[in-house]
């Protein structure tokens, strides 16, 4: 598994940050993909897309279930 170094130099999961600003999510939400995102960032996205930022693929929808995993 990958590691994602914090601002403080604390390593953590690369799975704990999200892929589009690349921070540590802090209220983590999976989209209709599968793929998880930081609430506030995949709304930023979604505003101008339908797509995920991942892979490009057009979402069926816009529901944002949180991922509490």
């Amino acid at each position: 598994m990958s590691e994602f170094e914090d601002s403080t130099g604390t390593s953590v999961p690369e799975s704990f940050v999200c892929p589009i600003l690349k921070q540590i999510m802090v209220d983590p939400v999976i989209i209709s993909s599968g793929h998880t995102y930081e609430r506030r960032d995949i709304e930023l996205w979604l505003r101008t897309h339908n797509t995920d930022p991942i892979t490009n693929a057009v979402l069926p929808d816009r529901i944002l279930t949180p991922n509490y995993t």
